[in-house]
């Protein structure tokens, strides 16, 4: 019979745990790089968008990039990669999620969590993936319900194509109208 211990470390939670802090530690401590990652163009923002959705709670810079990135490239192309490049980041919080099953599991609201999965799984990872809910929530409770790892990266990467692509296009046409509004006399 395992252990405490040997119950709680999966393979899949350790792999999880461990992209996680490595994408912090590449945003945080390397933050030189990274700036000249976002120079990159559309490798860069799929790389950053990448590490950012690697981190489990941790906001980091890969939506900022992708906005001042619209302003120079291609907003559908730029969305349709960052998204590719957030979906998957995500699996990081998947396996997380898949990994600490025992641990989940033993959350209160842990029932209600995996009745959302039932219904909703795939349209709710969209969702979530869409807009900026809390998607690391959604990816921890779909890997710790034994939700398809396959489906969940279809999902969640369709979600984040659609989020980054609406956020390309905010960028696209918001930062060059923000800097007008910013650079007339008397502006805000």
């Amino acid at each position: 019979m395992p252990t405490a211990v040997q119950r709680f470390i999966h393979p899949q939670f350790i792999i999880g745990i461990v992209l996680s802090i490595a994408a912090s530690i590449v945003l945080l401590y390397f933050h030189g790089a990274v700036e000249q990652v976002g120079s990159w163009g559309y490798l860069g923002v799929f790389v950053l968008l990448a590490l950012s959705s690697a981190t489990v709670f941790l906001p980091t810079v890969g939506t900022a990039y992708l906005v001042i990135s619209a302003t120079t490239l291609n907003p559908l192309l730029l969305g349709i990669v960052a998204g590719l490049g957030a979906g998957l980041g995500e699996l990081s919080t998947y396996y997380v999620g898949t990994g600490g099953r025992p641990i989940l599991q033993n959350i209160p609201k842990n029932e209600d969590f995996s009745r959302f999965m039932r219904r909703w799984g795939g349209l709710g990872l969209f969702l979530f993936g869409a807009t900026p809910l809390p998607f690391d929530l959604v990816g921890l409770w779909a890997g710790s319900t034994g939700y398809p790892l396959k489906r969940f990266f279809l999902w969640a990467t369709a979600g984040k194509i659609v989020g980054t692509t609406i956020l390309a296009f905010g960028g696209y046409y918001g930062v060059p109208w923000l800097l007008e509004l910013f650079d007339k006399p008397g502006g805000p």
